[in-house]
């Protein structure tokens, strides 16, 4: 497997990724292409942007698609989706994914990655198996507009 940055030039296997996994239990996400080709190109193209991908030779088999944030106690990632594609998973894929995405972005300066994610989902164990810790006090909040 091969970890590498992923572009704009990249959009529709992210795309194809996302819609492969988000489509099904627990999220069971509707996108519409359109809506979709927007979310991807939110994304992965604003100035401090950083999508990562591993490959299975040429097939994008899971993604991490976030931000650099410059915080006060150094650079930090935060992740806006981390996924592995529907028939990877389960193999010990997403965590060799996160331990090749730690280490690249050890290498790189940051200091710390970020992420929130349900607590109802295999997803959180996930993270919390790979070392994520739930951070006392903090809770994401959320606001619909009529």
């Amino acid at each position: 497997m091969i970890l590498k940055n992923i572009s704009v030039c990249d959009k529709e296997k992210i795309k194809k990724c996302i819609k492969d996994v988000f489509s099904k239990d627990p999220w069971n996400d509707r996108w519409e292409e359109e809506i979709l080709d927007r979310y991807v190109l939110d994304l992965i193209t604003p100035q401090n942007s950083l999508g990562v991908g591993y490959f299975d030779g040429e097939e994008l088999i899971a993604v991490a698609l976030g931000r650099t944030i410059h915080w006060w106690q150094g650079k930090e990632y935060k992740i806006d989706e981390f996924l592995v594609g529907d028939r990877y998973q389960h193999q010990g894929i997403g965590h060799a994914f996160m331990q090749a995405l730690s280490a690249a972005l050890k290498e790189n300066g940051y200091k710390a990655i970020v992420l929130s994610t349900r607590i109802d989902v295999s997803a959180y164990e996930f993270y919390i198996k790979n070392g994520f810790v739930r951070l006392d006090g903090m809770v994401e909040l959320s606001k619909w507009l009529p």
